[in-house]
């Protein structure tokens, strides 16, 4: 039995049981976790102490004193998790003394600000000595994660090497006992010999899993499992690789949500923590597995998209901010509107190291986006390796080969027949590809009227691609038609137009004041042959003056009013209204947005014979080419 008990002994020794492989590795993950706390509460108070010095408003003093509680708190719950080791202990009593040295600077600057003002608190608070203070404890913290986690590797070699030792323990050990022991020893070995081995090879693969446990927690925020800074560093090591091989680019998206601290306020912090998770989970769900996502801030988070041009950058961060602002969830809602965020797109230039770095240039393209206004989208295109300037942009939206078109058939509600079909214009791929954007981008550089002519031009042009004897819609802004002459609008339609219609499109949210200025103006298109739509028309006293003034040639119905409406009556009430009016003008309508068969029915009782929508397919790219084919493509 000398083997048997001295295995046992280097089994509960050396190698721990299940049960004590549980509570090592709970203990491991607990101070991980407390370790990653303090230092986001630290960041907390640091962001709170900051906020009081620039506005002296009382409730980011209140906010740091809470921070600064907690913080001590976190301290103290960190010194009682491993007692027995006194290197753990000594760390985390400097640890301790380094945390008081930085809450003493806090403190300090705020007597400061309270008695000297906002320059002298400034100036304190962005001394030498106050930030070398804040970047030791910073070190001091990441140095206690690295500690926990070299200690799961150098306990996962010690069993490595166990197991790669071999039989040369046992001989020793047989050397030592004498030949006395060889045949007890022979007797018992073999059976032994593979129990023990089972059970080291049990144990190891248990470590294992628990250092890769511990190394994907410590790259982790605890709040909202993003990457954190030490995680984003490990990725970025990987990715500056790549980019150094050159076989690939890569483009950083900084994320901020807009006015989060009243967020906070209206909704407390608890609640706010979920909604960043939420928001968190958003992002990741939005990217490829190839992409990253750490947070950087109290409400900011980089994203890394690897092997991509900036043009798909640019579309991964416009789909960012509309999973968020879209979104109808109640906790997404404040008394101010939906959250919303803000993004600054750029790439990242190959000489560019190191993640303070990286985050530096990803912020100064969210600071240019500032001008933009908050829920929006902003390009730094002044890297060194991206020189794209803004007249440059300004020159590709204003060519006509920079355009598309895709095609919406309106279709007879009655027969199913394809009679026209409403051009949609799409803008230079890229983050300008959607025509919000891109007319966005317009207004900001005064363009507008010169895209949305060129758009127009494109339009027609491409309108060869329908069928003679069907109606082309086409859309232009109200501004367009002001700014500019009838008849230079009337010369970029086609002077030979073989039996198609043209209809002129202007969306009565666009409008500005009284609608009457355009009346004139709209006659002379109308008196060329072309037709004039009201579209998104409402119902309000407002829009019913349109039609009477401006007196089109046809009215779209909004989809809000559309969608739904075979079991709505208040819709059925409200466009009943619409269509006595329209009637009585002798105005033909149309209804946009229609998604269900059920809905068609009461369009039809309503005298509404003519609609577009999903109910018949997505957005054309390509038409048929005869004109039979145009018109029958949803004829059985």
């Amino acid at each position: 039995m000398v083997v048997s008990s001295l295995s046992f002994f280097l089994v509960l020794n050396v190698v721990p049981s299940n049960q004590n492989t549980q509570m090592w590795l709970d203990q491991h993950t607990s101070i991980f976790h407390q370790l990653e706390m303090t230092h986001e509460t630290l960041r907390n108070a640091e962001a709170n102490h900051q906020s009081f010095v620039v506005t002296g408003e009382k409730r980011w003093l209140d906010s740091y004193n809470t921070a600064k509680d907690n913080l001590q708190k976190q301290v103290v719950m960190l010194r009682g998790m491993r007692q027995d080791d006194p290197q753990y202990s000594e760390n985390v009593r400097q640890l301790s003394n380094q945390l008081s040295t930085v809450l003493a600077g806090f403190d300090q600057t705020i007597k400061t600000r309270q008695s000297q003002g906002v320059s002298a608190a400034r100036t304190l608070d962005e001394s030498a000595q106050q930030m070398d203070d804040r970047k030791a404890l910073t070190q001091s913290i990441e140095k206690l994660q690295e500690q926990e986690f070299k200690a799961v590797e150098e306990r996962t070699l010690k069993y490595n090497n166990l197991i790669a030792a071999g039989p040369y323990p046992w001989l020793a050990f047989i050397t030592v006992a004498g030949l006395l022991g060889v045949l007890l020893i022979i007797s018992t070995q073999k059976k032994q010999d593979s129990t023990d081995s089972k059970r080291i090879d049990e144990l190891t693969e248990e470590l294992t899993h628990a250092r890769a446990q511990l190394e994907h927690i410590s790259n982790l925020d605890v709040a909202t499992d993003a990457l954190n800074l030490r995680g984003l560093e490990q990725v970025l090591k990987v990715e500056e690789n790549r980019i150094n091989r050159g076989t690939g680019n890569l483009i950083a998206v900084m994320v901020k949500c807009d006015d989060f601290s009243k967020v906070v306020e209206e909704k407390g912090s608890s609640a706010s923590e979920k909604i960043l998770r939420e928001i968190t989970k958003r992002i990741i769900g939005t990217l490829r597995p190839s992409d990253h996502v750490a947070r950087t801030g109290d409400d900011e988070f980089l994203v890394l998209l690897p092997d991509t041009q900036l043009a798909y950058g640019m579309r991964v961060a416009e789909r960012l901010r509309l999973v968020v602002s879209e979104s109808d969830q109640p906790e997404f809602q404040t008394a101010n509107g939906p959250i919303t965020l803000s993004l600054g797109v750029t790439a990242v230039a190959n000489d560019v190291k190191g993640k303070d770095e990286i985050i530096e240039i990803g912020r100064q393209a969210l600071q240019k986006g500032k001008l933009a206004g908050k829920n929006s989208v902003s390009v730094n295109r002044n890297t060194r390796e991206v020189a794209t300037t803004t007249q440059s942009l300004i020159e590709q939206l204003l060519a006509k080969e920079s355009y598309r078109a895709v095609y919406q058939p309106i279709v007879n509600l009655s027969t199913k027949e394809v009679v026209g079909f409403e051009m949609l214009i799409r803008g230079p791929e890229g983050a300008f590809e959607s025509p919000d954007d891109l007319f966005r981008l317009s207004v900001e550089n005064n363009i507008l009227t010169k895209v949305d002519t060129q758009c127009l031009r494109s339009c027609t042009e491409l309108s060869n691609n329908i069928a003679s004897l069907m109606r082309v819609h086409l859309n232009l802004f109200p501004s367009t038609i002001l700014d500019t002459e009838p008849q230079e609008l009337i010369s970029i339609f086609p002077s030979d137009r073989e039996g198609k219609v043209f209809c002129v499109e202007i969306s009565e949210q666009h409008f500005i004041g009284d609608p009457s200025y355009m009346r004139d103006r709209l006659l002379a298109l109308r008196h060329a042959g072309i037709l004039i739509a009201v579209d998104d028309i409402g119902f309000g006293r407002a829009s019913l003056e349109t039609l009477i003034l401006l007196e089109p040639d046809i009215v779209k119905v909004d989809r809000k009013y559309v969608s739904g409406i075979g079991t709505d009556p208040s819709k059925v009430r409200l466009l009943k209204r619409l269509s006595n009016v329209a009637k009585s003008l002798g105005v033909e309508m149309i209804a946009e947005g229609i998604e269900d068969a059920s809905d068609l029915p009461v369009l039809g009782e309503l005298g509404i014979h003519f609609g577009q929508g999903f109910l018949w397919g997505k957005l054309l790219e390509v038409l048929p080419p005869s004109q039979d084919e145009q018109r029958n493509m949803f004829l059985s």
